[in-house]
């Protein structure tokens, strides 16, 4: 059994998930994948350590989360033995709440709340037949359906809108379904996002769309209440990105969730069947 077949396990058998949470925590694509599964896949009740220094972890996706109705519990204050003594005791309750509101169907827990705001809908891992966006090359990534998919690799096969017959073996990190995202997007968010298009070329492909990967740098409503984000590609020339497309741009502005797509994570992967 692998590392993150592991973690999925112990999650679903577990009673209630115990987060340390920091703004190190908060940067690992590992960690953030891992409180995502728990919460919004699994719905299991969770209760928030906060660790560490400093509140930068607050500003994106994990902020998010707990600010959706997850109990925390605040070590960063704490200077002596008798104070840590008092914050084990309010962890220990925090998890006993937990477990009661999990197992008593009158009331309403944390994971039931988060439940009805915005969970994801479906897994994000895409399956056989579905439309994607995947890497191709050079960072840049194009429409496809998938045609299969290697667990013991994590790799898909696709098969290109435009035809082309090359690349088309790709990891589960680079390929993102083709449907709007339902997941939270926040600051530091990793996304796919549209930016310049393509010409055919005789006997190879028909031309459309360019595709990139980038980072969510800033998130705003506008006047009309529509959510808005900005972000820069997350690759460049010393990635080897092409960089001399018609419509290139290194940063991106104003985009709605209908503009960009998320690939899977590990987790979704490990549990979609596929």
């Amino acid at each position: 059994m692998g590392m993150f077949d592991q973690i999925a396990t112990a999650l679903k058998e577990c009673k209630v998930a115990v987060v340390c949470i920091s703004t190190e925590y908060a940067n690992s694509d590992n960690c953030r994948m891992e409180i995502q599964f728990a919460v919004k896949s699994l719905k299991k009740p969770v209760v928030a350590v906060i660790v560490g220094t400093g509140d930068d972890w607050k500003e994106g996706v994990i902020g998010n989360i707990v600010d959706e109705g997850i109990p925390t519990v605040d070590l960063q204050s704490v200077t002596s033995a008798g104070e840590l003594e008092v914050k084990i005791l309010e962890i220990s309750k925090a998890i006993q709440d937990r477990i009661s509101l999990s197992t008593n169907p009158s009331m309403t827990s944390q994971n039931q709340v988060l439940a009805t705001k915005g969970s994801p809908e479906r897994n994000r891992a895409p399956k056989c037949g579905d439309h994607v966006i995947c890497l191709h090359q050079n960072w840049a990534y194009y429409k496809a359906t998938v045609e299969s998919f290697d667990h013991s690799t994590m790799t898909y096969t696709v098969n290109w809108d435009d035809n082309d017959p090359s690349e088309r073996v790709q990891s589960y990190k680079d390929v993102a379904l083709d449907i709007e995202p339902v997941d939270d997007i926040a600051v530091g968010s990793i996304v796919v996002f549209q930016q310049g298009s393509y010409a055919g070329t005789e006997g190879n492909n028909e031309g459309g769309v360019r595709y990139h990967q980038g980072i969510i740098t800033g998130v705003h409503i506008d006047e009309e209440g529509v959510k808005r984000f900005s972000g820069k590609h997350t690759k460049g020339v010393s990635d080897d990105k092409w960089v001399t497309y018609s419509g290139y741009n290194p940063t991106f502005e104003g985009v709605t969730t209908t503009e960009l797509r998320l690939s899977p994570n590990a987790m979704d992967v490990v549990v979609s069947g596929l």
